[in-house]
């Protein structure tokens, strides 16, 4: 239970932290939030296609395949690179853009099929209502000082993100 709670947390806080980030770098898309927040929704999934939580996992090959035109026998060893797949061009439109109305959105930033995370909708709630929250609250959002990202090839995110928050005036 700790695992879960512990990868949750960490991946949830990545992904949102992240996710800010990109929306201070692409203006445009802030706005475009701030007009509509109804594209919260796939804001979210955006932001965890663009922040890659989760950077690598290993596998081991349980049969004999072919990947990506790749012979691959049962026991090798893969590492799946997640920044690799969610910026394939074989399946996403402009994926080195930050779109928060991208649809569809099908990134691996929580994996997929049997091994998809248990906690992935869960996450994606949790980042779209702190956005709107953020969104609700206030008008601007500014980096302070230098943006340090975490030293892992497990875990992707954000280890400082210095910002001041302007309040939205209240009348």
């Amino acid at each position: 239970f700790r695992r879960v709670l512990f990868r949750s947390f960490e991946t949830t806080r990545n992904a949102f932290s992240g996710g800010v980030l990109a929306l201070l770098q692409n203006p445009a898309q802030m706005a475009l939030l701030r007009n509509d927040p109804k594209l919260l929704r796939l804001a979210a999934e955006e932001f965890v296609r663009w922040s890659n939580p989760v950077l690598s996992l290993m596998r081991v090959a349980t049969a004999d395949t072919t990947l990506g035109g790749k012979s691959v026998r049962a026991g090798d060893r893969l590492l799946l690179w997640f920044p690799s797949a969610n910026r394939d061009e074989d399946v996403f439109d402009r994926p080195y853009e930050f779109d928060v109305t991208r649809h569809p959105n099908l990134h691996l930033g929580f994996g997929g099929g049997p091994h998809f995370c248990l906690g992935g909708p869960l996450a994606k709630l949790e980042i779209r209502l702190a956005m709107e929250v953020l969104l609700e609250r206030y008008e601007g959002i500014e980096i302070t000082g230098p943006v340090e990202w975490v030293q892992s090839t497990f875990v992707g995110g954000l280890k400082r993100l210095p910002v001041a928050l302007k309040p939205k005036a209240t009348h």
